[in-house]
């Protein structure tokens, strides 16, 4: 079967043009999507798997991934290729990317994400011989080694340092903190606010404030959730440029049906969440409904304060979102309801 790739330029945009693997004259100065995942373990170790020895490389040690094919998102790729090589099934959501690698011809992406609970890794004959969980702070000695797949090497010289700080930042899984209501976070909304539509210009419609943050008197994180509904003819998924002046950074394993963009402190505290729609999603998008629904319902508020502080108490942040999960989509199944708006899964509000 053919395989196809969307052409990009340099900064991953779209090009409006396709490639098939195989086929002579790639453009030259373009690029295509290549995906690969770094999955760990509590106890610090990584999954690495060996190239089949009818595959280019072969022999050599690797993490999964491969090429993203045309029409496909950097982090549905990444799951497709994580589960043909290894079975293992992760969601979109699940996975954090690292950073980004430039080849002569691809932009090669690292994404890293827990191993999902009760899997167990079985190998695709065609795509890999072997596999090993290995010590994170081994995979530099891997490299230098020689034993893995060439590419490897500098792309582990350019990405290595932030994956194993990220592996770290995750391996203990921080407590929730909710702070009392402050009315500082609806200056703060309003400030932040005020530098997005100085950055966007015209590309923006409307800003909102959502979130917890938004709802006076209820407990929250400190970080601010802002919703921005673009103009028709401006992608929400590609505005990474015009934001970086303001410190925000897509991102890349958010949900793929709307923009999001995080702001950070120096010391990697998030502080800002930039959720941006298109102009057509505005009035049916859940994070909105599901604010307003708080707004307008006291009782909604107090059976989510009930939960989320409960959950709060006992959960590191993965399973705090997890916990409320149920809460958010009664809440918001009622607020569609009520609009005459069909049910749809919530996402985290």
């Amino acid at each position: 079967m053919d395989e196809w790739w969307d052409v990009v330029d340099a900064g991953g945009g779209a090009t409006g043009t396709t490639f098939r693997r195989g086929d002579s004259g790639w453009p030259v100065g373009s690029f295509h999507l290549v995906v690969t995942v770094c999955v760990h373990r509590a106890d610090g170790t990584v999954l690495v798997t060996q190239r089949a020895p009818t595959k280019e490389f072969a022999y050599g040690w690797e993490f999964p991934g491969g090429s993203a094919l045309a029409g496909e998102s950097g982090t549905a790729a990444a799951c497709r290729e994580l589960r043909e090589e290894t079975s293992l099934d992760v969601a979109p959501d699940a996975l954090q990317w690292v950073g980004r690698f430039t080849e002569d011809s691809a932009l090669v992406d690292l994404f890293i994400v827990r191993e999902p609970a009760g899997s167990t890794v079985r190998p695709a004959p065609a795509e890999v011989m072997a596999w090993k969980w290995l010590p994170a702070s081994e995979v530099v000695e891997l490299r230098h080694s020689g034993v893995m797949a060439d590419p490897w090497g500098p792309r582990l010289d350019a990405l290595w340092p932030a994956a194993m700080a990220t592996i770290r930042s995750v391996g203990a899984p921080a407590a929730v903190q909710l702070e009392a209501h402050r009315d500082s976070w609806e200056t703060d909304y309003q400030r932040e606010a005020s530098r997005l539509v100085t950055a966007l210009g015209d590309r923006v419609l409307a800003v909102e404030h959502i979130g917890s943050t938004a709802i006076p008197g209820l407990e929250a994180k400190p970080v601010i959730d802002i919703a921005v509904r673009v103009a028709v003819d401006t992608d929400p998924l590609a505005l990474g440029p015009l934001l970086a002046a303001t410190g925000y950074t897509q991102h890349r394993a958010g949900p793929e049906n709307h923009g999001v963009y995080t702001r950070e402190r120096d010391d990697g505290a998030r502080t800002h969440i930039l959720h941006v729609f298109a102009s057509d999603q505005w009035d049916e998008c859940n994070q909105r409904l599901f604010r307003d629904k708080l707004l307008r319902d006291p009782t909604a508020v107090a059976r989510y304060r009930e939960v989320k502080t409960r959950a709060a108490r006992s959960s590191d942040g993965r399973a705090y979102t997890a916990a409320k999960s149920r809460v958010v989509q009664q809440l918001l199944d009622e607020e569609r309801a009520a609009r005459g708006l069909a049910s749809v899964t919530a996402w985290d509000k």
